[in-house]
């Protein structure tokens, strides 16, 4: 996915491990995969009265959702899961899982399992992790006082949780949803209420290297970026806007770094 692109995830309204967890794991049931030639742009995801809604995807992007890396951190596979696009629809309980692509810690979601299970069974997907030497920029704090810039801010707002409060129905939750945004277009980044880890997965996005964060400040934040968009990699505007606008800084290193090797892929219906 190049900087170009932007991906939506849609409002995450459900009425409700590099290897899969251990135990019995629910599925996906009603499966439908199909390719998507319309050429737009955008991949969009969303969850709607039990079913699953995935259009004009790459395997790449699904894997991203499906395992919880960033897009750098993928090694090896087939051209085509980089460039040909699909649509999925699939039944299933992914109870209060956080929207696919967003940020969050700790085992697989419910729904992160499941879309491993549909990946394995639609693409034959099979992948594992390993440790490897490479270029990783460190997100850190610029300011010695250990003060954010002016486009970064705490919030008050806990959009994970918010989201999984109209999950249970709760009306109110759904009006303060707008303070929610999380999108990405050409030399623009918006995040609301949500963790540094967000910010790390999105520049890595942008910078196409695996972005930790080692600032230290913990809780939710809005971040609200701009740069002018140039052609050079990585751009010098974003370096800028991001010392300028967040405070933070971006430092580059080479170190061992967890990435999924993508063993197998197949299209669908090639077996």
């Amino acid at each position: 996915m190049n900087s170009l692109e932007r991906i939506v995830v849609a409002l995450w309204l459900a009425v409700t491990q590099a290897g899969l967890p251990a135990g019995p794991v629910p599925t996906f049931e009603d499966v439908m995969v199909a390719a998507n030639d319309s050429h737009e742009n955008g991949t969009f995801f969303n969850y709607i009265r039990g079913r699953l809604f995935v259009r004009n995807s790459t395997l790449r992007v699904l894997i991203r959702a499906a395992y919880g890396v960033q897009d750098s951190e993928i090694v090896g596979g087939p051209e085509w899961m980089n460039v040909d696009r699909f649509n999925i629809e699939a039944k299933g309980d992914v109870a209060n899982s956080p929207a696919p692509l967003v940020a969050h810690g700790g085992d697989p979601s419910r729904l992160q399992s499941m879309m491993q299970l549909l990946l394995a069974d639609q693409f034959k997907l099979i992948v594992h992790r390993e440790s490897q030497e490479a270029d990783v920029y460190a997100l850190t704090l610029l300011n010695a006082d250990r003060r954010p810039g002016p486009s970064l801010r705490h919030s008050d707002v806990d959009c994970l949780a918010l989201a999984a409060q109209a999950r249970q129905g709760n009306s109110r939750t759904r009006t303060q949803t707008s303070r929610c945004d999380l999108s990405r277009d050409v030399g623009s980044l918006t995040i609301g209420g949500r963790p540094l880890s967000q910010l790390a997965n999105s520049l890595s996005a942008i910078l196409g290297k695996t972005v930790v964060d080692q600032t230290g400040l913990t809780g939710n934040f809005d971040v609200r970026l701009g740069w002018t968009p140039d052609r050079t990699s990585p751009p010098a505007s974003l370096f800028k806007a991001v010392r300028e606008q967040l405070g933070l800084d971006l430092v580059l290193g080479n170190r061992p770094a967890q990435v999924l090797v993508v063993d197998r892929a197949d299209r669908p219906g090639n077996r």
